[in-house]
C-alpha cells in the first residue's frame, strides 16, 4: 500500500586504474606503444612513453588525478595532430578522459583508435564509459572483446563482472567474479560483489560467507559491512544490521546510505531517538534525498514532536510534490496534533492525486471519527475498503464508526472480515467483543475478550478488556467471576476509578459488603463522578438493611441528577423497606418516568440488587 524505498548497491565502481591492481596490468601494453610510435617526432613519443608509465603505475579516478589526466589529454592531442592514425594517442586519451567524468567523448576517441586498429585499451576504455552510462550490454560486449586480446584481464574480467551484476545477469557475474578470485584471492571487493549476487539469486549463506571472507582479507572493507548490513535488514535481523551499519561508520563516516538505513534498523525496532539521529546524520551529509526527511518525519511523529514532523514532511514534498503517500503523512502528523480540519485537507489533497489512493480515504475517514462525524467516516472508510478489500484496519475502522451509529449486528461482520484477513490483532476481537454485549451475546463476547489477552497479554487495554469482561459476567449473573475479572484489571491498571466502582457494585449484588466502601473510596479519589458514588454507597447501605441511610445516600445523589432512574428507583425501594409505601410508590413513578434515561440492560439487574421478592409495579398498581 505504501511505496517502498529501493534497496541500495553499496558498492561503486572501482576505478579501472587502481594503483592495487598494479601486479595485473599486462607489459603488452608497451608493445603496442612501441608499434604506434612510427612517424611521429621525439616530443611526441616522450608523450606516448610517459602516458604509458602512468597507466601501467595506475591512474585512479580521483579529484587528485584530475590535473595528470588533463596532461594527458593535452599531450595526447598534441600527438594526433602529429599522426592522425595513431591509435594507441586515441586510446589514451580516452582513458582520461574517463577520469575527468567525460564518457561520451572518452566513447569517441576509443571507438576512433579502433577504427584503424583493435586494442585492449580503447575496448577497455569505452566498456568502462558505458559502465559509466549504465549502457551495461554494450560495456559487457567490449569487456568480452577487451578479453579476446588479453586473455585473464584482471581489470575486463572484473569490470565485465560488475556490468553482467548491474544488468541483473548474476550467474554470470558470479562466475566473473570466481574468476577475479581465482586470479587475486586477496581481492575482497570481488567477493563482497559475488556476495552481492549470490543474495540476488537468493543463495543467502554463500552470500555471507562471501562477505565474511571479504572483512577477513580487508578489514576495513565498509562496503563488505554495508552490504551484510541490509541483507541482515532483509531478514529483520535489525540488531545484526545495526552493529554492521556501525561498523561500517566507524570506517567511513561521510556515508549518508549507512546513517540512513541505520536509522531504518532503529526505526524497526521502536528506538526513535536513535533513528532520529541517524536520519539529521544522513540529512547533514546528502540534504537532497526527501527520503531522509520522510523517515525523520514519521521518527519525529512516533517521538509526539508534532511541529518537528509536519516541517519535515514540508521538506520532503517541497523536494518530491507528485507523492502522494507524503501529503498523506503529514496529515497524520496534523491528525494526531487534533488538527483535524488541516489533516482532511491533506488526505483530500492525496486522494485528488491519487483517486484510486485506499490508505488516504482510510486516514481520512479516521479523522472524521475522531470528529465524531461519524456519517462522513463512514463514507471514506467504505471507500477505501471498495478501493482495498483487503485490508483489516479499513473493517477495524468502519466497525468502531458503526458501533457509534449504534448499528451493532453490521459492526459485529465488519470485526469477522478484519479478524479473517487478520487472526492476530487483539483490537479486532476487543471491540467485536465490545458490539456483542450491545445485542446481549455476552458469552460470545467473553469468549472475544478472552482471545485478546491471549495474542497480547501485554497490551495496554488489556486492564480495559478484563473489565468488559468483568461486565459480560455480570450481566450473566457470574457476580463471583466479575469481581475476579474487574480484580486484575486493578492489579493492571490501579489509576482508573472505573475499576473500582464496578468491582464494588458487583460485591454489593452478591451481598459480599467486604471491601466495598474501601472500593468506593479509591474511585472517589481517583475522580470517578461522585453523583454515581452517591449512588453505590445508597446500594452498600440497602443489602446492609440501613434503609435510612441508603434512601439518604439516593437523594442525595437525587440532588446532583434529579433525572437518573437508578437514584429514584433506590429511593422507591428504601421507603418500601421502611414501611414507607405512599412515599415508595411515589418515588417508583417517578422512576417509571424517567426509565428511558437508564435502559433495559442496567434495569434488568434490579430485582437482583433490590430482592426479587419485591414488586413495586405490582404494589403499586
Amino acid at each position: 500500500m505504501k511505496p517502498l524505498i529501493l534497496a541500495p548497491i553499496f558498492i561503486g565502481i572501482l576505478s579501472p586504474f587502481n594503483s592495487s591492481l598494479e601486479a595485473q596490468i599486462n607489459s603488452s601494453i608497451f608493445n603496442e606503444v612501441y608499434l604506434a610510435q612510427e612517424n611521429l617526432n621525439e616530443k611526441a613519443r616522450k608523450y606516448l612513453n610517459e602516458a604509458e608509465i602512468i597507466f601501467k603505475k595506475g591512474l585512479n579516478v580521483e579529484e587528485s588525478n584530475f590535473p595528470v589526466a588533463k596532461k594527458i589529454i593535452k599531450n595526447m592531442t598534441y600527438v594526433i595532430k602529429k599522426d592522425q592514425n595513431n591509435f594507441q594517442a586515441y586510446s589514451f586519451r580516452a582513458r582520461a578522459k574517463n577520469v575527468l567524468g567525460k564518457s561520451e567523448e572518452a566513447i569517441s576517441d576509443a571507438t576512433k583508435s579502433l577504427m584503424i586498429k583493435e586494442n585492449y585499451d580503447a575496448y577497455y576504455a569505452r566498456g568502462f564509459s558505458y559502465q559509466i552510462l549504465y549502457k551495461d550490454i554494450e560495456a559487457i560486449n567490449d569487456f568480452k572483446k577487451a578479453l579476446e586480446i588479453k586473455h585473464d584481464d584482471f581489470n575486463a574480467t572484473l569490470l565485465k563482472g560488475k556490468s553482467f551484476f548491474y544488468s541483473k545477469r548474476f550467474k554470470e557475474s558470479i562466475n566473473d567474479f570466481t574468476r577475479i578470485i581465482k586470479l587475486n584471492p586477496n581481492y575482497s571487493d570481488a567477493f563482497v560483489f559475488r556476495a552481492q549476487s549470490k543474495n540476488k539469486l537468493m543463495n543467502i549463506a554463500g552470500a555471507m560467507d562471501d562477505f565474511a571472507k571479504a572483512i577477513k582479507i580487508n578489514p576495513a572493507n565498509y562496503a563488505a559491512y554495508n552490504s551484510r548490513a541490509y541483507i541482515k535488514y532483509e531478514q529483520k535481523n535489525f540488531k545484526g544490521a545495526i552493529e554492521d551499519f556501525s561498523k561500517a561508520i566507524d570506517i567511513f563516516q561521510e556515508n549518508d546510505l549507512s546513517y540512513y538505513w541505520r536509522g531504518r534498523s532503529n526505526f524497526e525496532l521502536g528506538d526513535y531517538e536513535n533513528a532520529k539521529i541517524d536520519f539529521s546524520r544522513a540529512i547533514e551529509i546528502n540534504p537532497d534525498d526527501f527520503t531522509y526527511f520522510d523517515y525523520r518525519g514519521r521518527t519525529r511523529y512516533f517521538l509526539r514532536d508534532l511541529k518537528g514532523s509536519v516541517e519535515d514532511f514540508d521538506k520532503a514534498i517541497e523536494m518530491n510534490p507528485k507523492d502522494s503517500y507524503l501529503i498523506s503523512r503529514r496529515g497524520l502528523s496534523k491528525e494526531l496534533n487534533n488538527n483535524f480540519n488541516e489533516a482532511i485537507a491533506d488526505f483530500s489533497k492525496a486522494i485528488e492525486m491519487n483517486p484510486k489512493d485506499s490508505w488516504a480515504y482510510y486516514l481520512k475517514g479516521d479523522s472524521f471519527y475522531y470528529q465524531k462525524k461519524y456519517g462522513d467516516a463512514l463514507v471514506n472508510l467504505s471507500k477505501a475498503i471498495q478501493i482495498d478489500p483487503n485490508d483489516s484496519s479499513y473493517y477495524y475502522s468502519r466497525g468502531k464508526t458503526k458501533l457509534e451509529l449504534a448499528d451493532y449486528e453490521s459492526s459485529i461482520l465488519d470485526f469477522d472480515k478484519a479478524i479473517n484477513l487478520n487472526p492476530n490483532n487483539e483490537r479486532n476481537f476487543n471491540y467485536r467483543g465490545y458490539a456483542k454485549t450491545f445485542i446481549g451475546d455476552y458469552k460470545g463476547a467473553i469468549k472475544d475478550y478472552l482471545k485478546a489477552i491471549e495474542l497480547n497479554p501485554d497490551a495496554s487495554s488489556s486492564p480495559y478488556t478484563n473489565f468488559n469482561i468483568a461486565e459480560a459476567k455480570g450481566y450473566l449473573s457470574d457476580y463471583k467471576g466479575a469481581v475476579k475479572y474487574v480484580s486484575k484489571a486493578i492489579e493492571e491498571y490501579p489509576e482508573d476509578g472505573s475499576f473500582f466502582r464496578s468491582r464494588a457494585y458487583w460485591k454489593i449484588i452478591q451481598g459480599d459488603l467486604k471491601g466495598v466502601l474501601d472500593d468506593i473510596n479509591e474511585a472517589e479519589k481517583l475522580g470517578f463522578e461522585k453523583e454515581y458514588l452517591l449512588d453505590i454507597t445508597g446500594g452498600y447501605f440497602y443489602v446492609a438493611k440501613n434503609f435510612i441511610d441508603a434512601k439518604n445516600y439516593y437523594l442525595k445523589a437525587l440532588e446532583l441528577n434529579p433525572k437518573q432512574y437508578t437514584h429514584q428507583i433506590g429511593v422507591a425501594y428504601s421507603d418500601y423497606k421502611l414501611g414507607n409505601i405512599k412515599e415508595s410508590c411515589e418515588s417508583f413513578k417517578k422512576a417509571r418516568s424517567l426509565k428511558e434515561n437508564y435502559g433495559n440492560q442496567g434495569d434488568s439487574l434490579i430485582p437482583k440488587f433490590f430482592g426479587n421478592k419485591i414488586n413495586l409495579e405490582k404494589s403499586c398498581s
